[in-house]
């Protein structure tokens, strides 16, 4: 299980990969029906888009390269 860029650069070096890329990204605004809510969840999704909090967003997309050997 990978869930921090951490592990995932653990994982791929045990493994024989180099990770080629890393990209986090938040998810999109659920609350929308519900304004009180969904003023909170844009301020925090926008807290999520800085890079001090780039390690507790929510979705990763990784390339994985295979080492020559």
């Amino acid at each position: 299980r990978a869930n921090t860029e951490k592990q995932v650069v653990a994982l791929a070096g045990s493994s024989g990969f180099r990770v080629s890329t890393i990209n986090m990204f938040v998810s999109d605004a659920i609350l929308g029906m519900i304004p009180p809510l969904a003023a909170l969840e844009l301020l925090w999704l926008r807290i999520l888009m800085t890079a001090p909090f780039r390690p507790f967003r929510t979705n990763m997309i990784t390339v994985l390269q295979k080492v020559a050997e």
